[in-house]
């Protein structure tokens, strides 16, 4: 006869099991691992096991396991609305997510370590380029109070990029028919994320561009962007 501790135990390293089949990296088989995914998850909901359970019986060297990396972007010292939009964005079409600290470069990024090396990247590659194209297409075609100008630019720019993003990651779900995996791991860095910050406040800013003739240019370039990144991720 088990204990209750012994049968959660043993229920934890199947549901481990799972997710380690569900694990694109380990796992080249896509059927298996959304297979493995939905049953883990089955049996997460059912058993009600939480994140904090799975990581107490999880290694530290475990690509799967949902970790937060404190970062501060690069240069400056605050980030802009469009920056920190961009970054979300990014997080949310990437199984991750994001706390954001007003008034500084300070960001908080929940998700597996893969996933969170692909969204610093990101992050940095196109905030970069949105930045420059701003900057020729102000000296191009922009009129008015320069800064202004740029930053309804970078929100036009931001929009489209998450839009396409947006797209893309519905396109890959409906090729690979992969939703389960990528909701499993949605759950579990939004987990992380409320247990690492309780009492998170969620502030929604509608404040429309002031210029819409530079947000339309900004999201035409925002096109024509890559919504991958160029470096390989290790």
């Amino acid at each position: 006869m088990t204990t209750p501790t012994e049968d959660l135990d043993r229920m934890i390293r199947r549901i481990q099991g799972l997710l380690a089949k569900a694990d694109p990296e380990r796992n080249p088989n896509l059927n298996e691992a959304e297979a493995s995914a939905a049953l883990a998850q089955e049996l997460i909901t059912r058993h009600q096991v939480t994140e904090a359970q799975l990581a107490a019986h999880t290694g530290p060297k475990d690509k799967a396991q949902i970790v937060s990396l404190e970062y501060f972007a690069r240069g400056d010292s605050n980030l802009q609305k469009w920056e920190r939009t961009l970054c979300n964005g990014i997080c949310l079409t990437n199984q991750c997510r994001l706390l954001i600290y007003r008034g500084s470069t300070h960001l908080t990024i929940f998700g597996t370590q893969s996933n969170i090396a692909i969204v610093i990247e990101l992050f940095e590659e196109l905030r970069s380029l949105v930045r420059e194209l701003s900057h020729s297409a102000y000296k191009a075609y922009g009129y008015g109070q320069p800064t202004a100008w740029k930053t309804s630019f970078c929100l036009g720019a931001t929009t489209a990029l998450i839009r396409r993003m947006k797209d893309a990651s519905t396109k890959v779900v409906q090729e690979t028919g992969s939703t389960a995996l990528m909701v499993l791991e949605d759950q579990r860095a939004e987990t992380a994320m409320k247990g690492y910050s309780p009492h998170i406040k969620f502030v929604r800013n509608r404040k429309g561009p002031s210029n819409s003739s530079a947000f339309s240019a900004g999201y035409e370039a925002g096109q024509s962007l890559p919504i991958t990144t160029t470096k390989k991720i290790t």
